[in-house]
Formats: structure tokens, sequence, C-alpha cells
């Protein structure tokens, strides 16, 4: 029962996230990765991500960048946390 929770969490999240991507001129995780890994510093509306894109963009940070979250108003501490703890010192946050 947990897997299929875990499960059906996961979809819904995926959903979600292409769904709010309606704005063509979002930037893909993908696109954003790849800035972060370059040295680029970033701005992000944390409300149009999930949390694992969140995470994965934070990991691909920079020593001397920032990455900077909007809108974070709507995210659990829990998953503000997984974030920051996954940029190593280099997220800032603001609601």
């Amino acid at each position: 029962v947990m897997v299929i929770n875990t499960l059906l969490m996961n979809f819904l999240n995926e959903l979600t996230y292409y769904l709010k991507q309606k704005d063509k001129h979002m930037r893909t995780t993908d696109h954003l990765v790849r800035i972060a890994k370059a040295g680029g510093g970033l701005i992000i509306d944390a409300s149009k991500y999930t949390t694992d894109h969140l995470v994965r963009i934070a990991n691909a940070i920079q020593p001397n960048s920032q990455m900077i979250l909007k809108n974070c108003c709507d995210v659990t501490i829990d998953h503000l946390v997984r974030i920051a703890k996954a940029g190593k010192g280099n997220i800032i946050i603001e609601d």
C-alpha cells in the first residue's frame, strides 16, 4: 500500500509539473541544471517546479553561485530543508 501511495504521489507531482509548464517561457529542469552546472546563479519560482526538480537543480549549483527561491509559501518546511541541504549552503529562500 505504501509503495502504491508513493508511486501515486510521484505521478501527481510530475503531472502538476508538466501542467505548470504551459508557460512557453519557462525553462525546463534540465535547462536549469545545465545552467547551474556551468556556474550560473538562478532565481526560480518555486511554485512552478516540484520538490524533486528543485532538489536536482540545487544539487547542480556550484560553490560560488546561488539559487534564490521565490514564492515558497506553499512549499513545506520539510521540502525546503531538502532543497537547502542539496544546495550545500548556496540556496536563498524568499517567501
